[in-house]
């Protein structure tokens, strides 16, 4: 199925007659994919600027097609039963729980990972490079309050 053919199905009540189909070679794929932007260089023309030149899988229509066709209120309630302190942000600690749910027992290595991953996005939204890491005045420790709001700085 071509990008053109899927937005037929979903746009179109009655699919458009074919004469006949079109049966693609090794060759004909591989220049779809040299043609196929990546995912940095897509755009929310993607399907409209490539029309009959991509490909859809089964597997990617039945997927495509269940986004599109799920109502906005299944994503808000699947939202909500992550957010379980309804300040519309899924933090750290409620993510750790959907990853335990979803991905059963870890390693502790995994949470080592886990604890990199969530401390290097604390400092780059507060603007903490390495380097001003380790001039800091005082011990980690020292500078931070663990609450019941989540980990913060400490104010003099």
């Amino acid at each position: 199925m071509t990008p053109q053919d899927f937005l037929e199905s979903v746009v179109e009540a009655e699919p458009r007659p074919r004469l006949k189909r079109r049966l693609l070679t090794t060759r004909d794929l591989e220049e779809i994919k040299k043609i196929t932007p990546t995912l940095r260089e897509g755009s929310p023309r993607l399907f409209r600027d490539l029309r009959d030149k991509g490909i859809i899988s089964y597997t990617e229509y039945l997927f495509l097609l269940s986004i599109l066709t799920k109502p906005q209120s299944g994503f808000r309630i699947a939202f909500n039963m992550f957010d379980t302190d309804g300040n519309e942000k899924v933090d750290k600690n409620e993510f750790l729980v959907i990853r335990k749910l979803l991905c059963g027992k870890h390693r502790d290595t995994e949470d080592m990972s886990m604890e990199k991953i969530f401390s290097y996005a604390w400092k780059g939204k507060r603007g903490l490079t390495v380097d001003e890491k380790y001039n800091l005045k005082a011990p980690a420790e020292e500078q931070y309050v663990d609450d019941d709001q989540g980990l913060q700085r400490r104010h003099a």
